[in-house]
C-alpha cells in the first residue's frame, strides 16, 4: 500500500525509540490496519527521548476528509490505557454530540473486535468511554473548559479543531495545560482536524507554528499545494492520503460535483479558504471597487448600522444608487465593542442630516436601535420578510457586479464569512451560521432596502390648466 506523501511533517528520528509498532499492531488487531499516512504519524508523534519521555507534548495532524482520523486516533487512545495501569484519556469535537458520535463508533469497533472482553463499555449520556481493569479510562466530553476541570489527563485529543475560534481554542487548551502539568513528559494533547476558514484562528495559528517547525510539536500534514486544479483527478493523487486504499477516484469525483466550492476546497482539498462556502469570490469583489465620480449630497443618503451576533463589534454604512441606479455602499466607521456606536450616530446624523436612518430590526442591533428611540431619534427598521428580500436585493447586485464598494476590509471580510439560512419560501443571511462578523453587509443590506423605501418629501405644488 502507498499513500501520498505529506506536505509538511516534522523529520523522523530513526534512532529515537516509538511506540508506533504497537499502536499499528492494535490497530490490525481491531480489524484496521493502518494506512501509510497513519503509520508515519503514530511513528513520530509516539517518539520518546533516552529517559522515556514523549519528545512532543503537542500532536497536530490534519488531513482531508474520508482520510481516516477516526482509524488513526481510536487505537492511539487505547494503546496509551490498555499499556499503563490508572490512566485518564480525553476526548472532544466541534460539539458535544460529534464527540458521543466519535466516541460511539470506536466502541462500536472494538465490541467486533477480539478486545471487547478486555473493555467495559459506558453510555451514559455526555460521559460515554470504556474503562479497563487496570483503573485506566477513556471519556469522550462536551468541548468546553469546564468539562475537563479537575482532571488529570494523560491524553487529551481535540477533533476538528477548525469550528473553535481563537478564544474557544485558547481556553481549552488553558485548561488542560495545568491539568497536564504534574505529567510532564507523560502526557500528550492530540489535535485532528481538516483546515478551516479565515475564522479559525485557533486553529490556523498551530498550523502556522507547525509548519514553521515550532519546537515541541509534532506536525503532519496532506493537502493541495497551491496553483493545482482541485478538480482535477491526478491532483486528488498527489495529497488525498486514502485516496486508493479506502476511497476511489468516482467517490471523489461525485463528491467534488455535489459539494459547493468553498467546501470542497477546505474539507476535501484541506485548503485554507476565506469561509466555509464564499457566495462571491475575492476577485469579483476586488472587480466591483471603484471611486464614486460624483460625491452625493449627505442629505440624500440612507445611514446604516449594524452589531456584530456576540456585541464584540459595529459597522456604519452609507448607501445609496448612482444615475444609473447602480447601488453604492460605503464603510463609515468599524470598531470594536458597541460603547462608540449610539454617540457616533447621533454625532453623524446631526451633522449630515442623511435621508433616513436605518437598521435591521433584529439581533444585538436593536438595542441600539432602542437606546436611539428613546433619545428622540427616527430609526427606519427592517423586519421579517422584508430583510429576506433586501438580502436577495443585494446578493442579486453582488453576484451580477454591480455593486459599487470602496474595498473596506470590513465588508470583505462579511462577504467571505456569510452563510445563508432558509426564511420561507426564500432565504436571507445569517448572522448565527456565518463564520465571521457579517454586520458590515448587513448594514449596508437594510441601507439599500431603506433608500429604496423611504418616503421621499412631497415637491413644490404646481397649479395647471
Amino acid at each position: 500500500m502507498q499513500s501520498a506523501e505529506p506536505r509538511f511533517i516534522t523529520p523522523r528520528d530513526f534512532d529515537a525509540p516509538t511506540e508506533g509498532r504497537q499502536i499499528a499492531k492494535l490497530a490490525k488487531v481491531m480489524g484496521k490496519p493502518m494506512m501509510p499516512w497513519q503509520r508515519m504519524v503514530v511513528d513520530g508523534a509516539t517518539e520518546k527521548t533516552a529517559q522515556g519521555f514523549y519528545k512532543y507534548p503537542t500532536v497536530m495532524v490534519t488531513v482531508p476528509r474520508q482520510s481516516g482520523k477516526t482509524t488513526l486516533v481510536g487505537p492511539v487512545q487505547l494503546h496509551r490505557i490498555m499499556t499503563r495501569p490508572g490512566v485518564k484519556a480525553f476526548f472532544t469535537a466541534q460539539t458535544g454530540k460529534d464527540a458521543r458520535d466519535r466516541m460511539q463508533d470506536l466502541q462500536k469497533l472494538v465490541a467486533g473486535s477480539p478486545l471487547a472482553p478486555l473493555f467495559k463499555m459506558r453510555y451514559a449520556a455526555g460521559s460515554e468511554g470504556m474503562s479497563l481493569a487496570n483503573g485506566s479510562q477513556l471519556r469522550s466530553f462536551a468541548p468546553g473548559p469546564a468539562s475537563i476541570h479537575g482532571e488529570t489527563p494523560h491524553l487529551v485529543t481535540l477533533d476538528e479543531i477548525w469550528k473553535h475560534n481563537q478564544v474557544r481554542g485558547t481556553e481549552l487548551m488553558g485548561a488542560i495545560g495545568p491539568a497536564q502539568a504534574t505529567l510532564e513528559g507523560e502526557s500528550q494533547v492530540w489535535l485532528i482536524s481538516t483546515m478551516g476558514t479565515a475564522a479559525s484562528g485557533f486553529m490556523n495559528d498551530l498550523v502556522e507554528k507547525g509548519r514553521s517547525g515550532h519546537p515541541g510539536m509534532f506536525y503532519a500534514e496532506w493537502s493541495m499545494a497551491e496553483g493545482m486544479d482541485p478538480y482535477e483527478p491526478q491532483t486528488w493523487w498527489s495529497f488525498h492520503p486514502a485516496l486508493g486504499l479506502t476511497i476511489t477516484e468516482s467517490y471523489l469525483a461525485k463528491e467534488a460535483q455535489d459539494q459547493p466550492l468553498g467546501e470542497w476546497l477546505r474539507a476535501y482539498c484541506n485548503t485554507l479558504t476565506s469561509s466555509a462556502d464564499p457566495l462571491i469570490s475575492d476577485e469579483d469583489m476586488a472587480a466591483m471597487r471603484t471611486t464614486p465620480n460624483v460625491v452625493p449630497s449627505r442629505r440624500s443618503l440612507a445611514l446604516s448600522y449594524e452589531v456584530a451576533r456576540d456585541g464584540d463589534s459595529a459597522a456604519v454604512m452609507a448607501t445609496w444608487r448612482d444615475d444609473d441606479g447602480r447601488p453604492c455602499s460605503r464603510l463609515i466607521h468599524g470598531a470594536p465593542g458597541t460603547s462608540w456606536l449610539i454617540p457616533f450616530l447621533v454625532e453623524l446624523v446631526a451633522d449630515w442630516r442623511p435621508a433616513v436612518l436605518a437598521a435591521d430590526d433584529g439581533g444585538e442591533t436593536r438595542r441600539i436601535t432602542d437606546e436611539l428611540r428613546r433619545r428622540g431619534q427616527e430609526v427606519y427598521t427592517v423586519g421579517g420578510g422584508d430583510v429576506a428580500t433586501a438580502c436577495m436585493g443585494l446578493l442579486t447586485a453582488l453576484r451580477d457586479k454591480q455593486l459599487k464598494h470602496d474595498g473596506s476590509q470590513a465588508l470583505g471580510n462579511a462577504i467571505r464569512h456569510v452563510a445563508l439560512q432558509s426564511w420561507g419560501d426564500g432565504w436571507r443571511f445569517s448572522r448565527k451560521n456565518s463564520s465571521g462578523s457579517i454586520a458590515a453587509l448587513m448594514a449596508a443590506v437594510v441601507g439599500l432596502w431603506a433608500f429604496d423605501h423611504q418616503e421621499r418629501p412631497l415637491g413644490k405644488p404646481t397649479i395647471s390648466f
